[in-house]
């Protein structure tokens, strides 16, 4: 039986893997970064995912150290959020989308405040889901946007703490995925 040898990924620097990584589409980068050491260690510029598993939270919390757009979108609720052992730093996220098309695990309201909180630099949130999320105070948070059924007072005592908001957009929509309506409410 001859031996079989197994391919190495091409010797590129990191940088241009991550360039890469940056033209490629969330899915096939999860994909390709299974393929080699070398990739796998490639964290993209921006993440763009269906959350389909756990194993697919854990590769998103394992790369998106340098990833300074997030978008997430639960399509089914069987999908818990958990906080993976080893996730990478969040310093350097501007931007977090958090779109739920059906009800969630109550534990995830949790994991996403762990995640707020750990944005330093977070200047952009867009939160779509059926129940508002009371926010931890974020000091960068420049644009907040949030479709929910329902905004409790926690909520909106929450929003009073967000000191650099610039804008904020509250829409409400009866059921998920159908277009929200904007609505002005006198926060302030």
């Amino acid at each position: 039986m001859g031996s079989r040898r197994r391919r190495s990924c091409p010797q590129l620097p990191d940088d241009i893997w991550q360039r890469i990584a940056g033209y490629l589409p969330s899915r096939a980068w999860v994909r390709v970064s299974r393929t080699c050491r070398t990739m796998h260690l490639v964290q993209p510029p921006q993440i763009s995912l269906d959350v389909k598993s756990e194993a697919d939270m854990s590769w998103v919390q394992k790369h998106w150290g340098q990833a300074k757009f997030i978008t997430l979108t639960w399509p089914k609720e069987d999908v818990p959020c958990t906080m993976a052992h080893g996730a990478a730093s969040l310093t350097a996220l501007q931007a977090l989308q958090v779109t739920l098309k059906d009800e969630w695990d109550p534990s995830n309201p949790m994991f996403l405040t762990w995640v707020l909180a750990k944005a330093s630099s977070l200047r952009l949130l867009s939160l779509e889901k059926l129940t508002a999320l009371a926010l931890p105070p974020i000091q960068n948070l420049r644009h907040l946007i949030m479709d929910s059924d329902e905004f409790p007072v926690t909520v909106c005592t929450a929003i009073r703490q967000l000191q650099m908001l610039q804008t904020l957009q509250l829409g409400r929509s009866n059921t998920i995925g159908s277009r929200s309506r904007t609505k002005s409410m006198g926060l302030w």
